[in-house]
């Protein structure tokens, strides 16, 4: 076991480390898992909170507050003993090495390796959308999406005109689950949907 190591969590010489980058659904599904297993778990993701990201729309449309949507990584291992958090980004993954680098720590050693990233946005080829859509993808999405949507209703509010000019017009790309949760909130917005 390197210096570096030892400084970021227990690694045995007789128990493999499994290090999981990601904590999405599938990083924390992959730790639950190996909660009973005879190996060192750490999971690496660079937010400590995981994103609920089926309710991003409530943050978004100000029914939930973000703290309902993000719940503390070490919260949800609490009881497991041969699991560690770390809160970085990565830098680098050197398969050759079995080592990846981190933003704030020391490189760690791994025996078995868990990509689970996570998605990008993917704006399915519509035009315009990436300058300016407001993508929901993760809690900032929302917070920022939500803090927008309220900065237009306030503007209308001291100035009417603006709404004739369309300053609370939507448009919602996508009509997956978070497009029409997101439609749905606001009753007289399905007037003219399409």
């Amino acid at each position: 076991m390197s210096a570096t190591d030892a400084e970021h969590g227990p690694k045995s010489e007789s128990r493999p480390r499994v290090l999981i980058l990601g904590g999405g659904f599938a990083g924390i599904g992959t730790a639950r898992k190996l909660r009973k297993s005879d190996v060192d778990v750490v999971l690496v993701d660079g937010h400590d909170y995981h994103t609920f990201q089926p309710l991003l729309y409530q943050v978004a449309t100000d029914l939930l507050s973000p703290l309902t949507v993000g719940h503390p990584l070490r919260d949800l291992f609490d009881d497991q003993p041969n699991a560690r958090i770390h809160t970085t980004d990565v830098t680098s993954v050197d398969l050759d090495k079995r080592e990846v680098g981190f933003a704030e720590m020391a490189p760690l050693t791994y025996d078995y390796l868990v990509l689970a990233l996570g998605a990008e946005v993917n704006y399915f080829g519509v035009e315009g959308a990436a300058e300016h859509a407001y993508p929901l993808y993760t809690l900032a999405d929302a917070v920022r999406l939500k803090e927008h949507i309220l900065e237009r209703w306030e503007a209308a509010d001291k100035d009417p005109s603006l709404i004739e000019d369309g300053a609370l017009n939507v448009v919602i790309v996508g009509g997956g689950p978070t497009g029409v949760e997101t439609l749905a909130p606001s009753p007289s917005s399905t007037e003219r949907c399409s």
